[in-house]
């Protein structure tokens, strides 16, 4: 595998999970009072800039994309990386608005790690960081959680928000590997203003358009079926993405 492209993906894999925090920071607050059609996508083919090219991005399940208002996410990205798109549940749209505070169940996020946008990754290059974060993504998560915890955790004390991972996550294994699309699951515990959630997350590493990007299908944990929902949801929309984008 290439060395400079080993060396620009594979660390991130560790702070992959702090998006956990989206949950709750995309609540209402100041400057969130606009109209939602002027702000939310619902189109299933809306075009993204990434890389000097446009991706497709087919929104998962029943979300909407939030458009202008996706910044609302931007505490939850590591530095490392640019938010391309931000999607919730058409239900939850009011919370965007109305200073409920409410907690997020499903969310999804499109990332793409700077120093890497416009680099252009073979098919084998791709299967090779595939392969090394199936090997090793339990390691790669441990080594860089104190420094992901200590970014996310200024980034939460300067937005004077009552919220934090309460425990590393816990690794659920690969969920797919296929041409151009690799998964793996994680859980941790997230409190958010006293109200602890275990959520699900679906990490889905894309080869589009031989540029690399990040997905990830966030799901609050109800039963033993959840892990299953969510590794099925990540694979329909990798398989979306890929698809939109031929």
């Amino acid at each position: 595998m290439n060395s400079d492209v080993r060396r620009a993906f594979l660390p991130r894999v560790g702070s992959f999970f702090f998006a956990f925090a989206a949950l709750c920071i995309c609540a209402g607050g100041p400057g969130t009072g606009t109209a939602h059609a002027q702000t939310v996508s619902s189109s299933a083919q809306a075009q993204f800039p990434v890389g000097g090219m446009t991706l497709t991005l087919p929104a998962p399940q029943d979300m909407v994309e939030l458009g202008n208002q996706r910044s609302l996410f931007d505490p939850a990205v590591p530095d490392t990386n640019r938010l391309i798109a931000a999607f919730i549940l058409q239900k939850d749209l009011p919370a965007l608005h109305d200073g409920s505070k409410q907690i997020l169940t499903h969310y999804a996020m499109v990332e793409v790690l700077r120093s890497g946008e416009n680099m252009t990754v073979s098919a084998d290059d791709f299967k090779g960081i595939a392969d090394s974060i199936g090997k090793q993504a339990g390691e790669l998560v441990d080594s860089s959680f104190k420094q992901s915890e200590d970014e996310f955790n200024r980034k939460m004390k300067a937005m004077d928000l009552n919220l934090q991972v309460t425990g590393k996550p816990v690794m659920l294994g690969t969920f797919f590997f296929k041409t151009d699309a690799y998964s793996f699951g994680m859980t941790a515990p997230v409190t958010a203003n006293g109200q602890t959630t275990s959520m699900i997350v679906g990490t889905i590493l894309l080869r589009v358009k031989s540029h690399i990007v990040f997905a990830y299908f966030y799901s609050a944990y109800k039963d033993e079926q959840s892990p299953g929902q969510v590794r099925a949801t990540s694979e329909q929309w990798a398989d979306a993405i890929l698809a939109a984008n031929q």
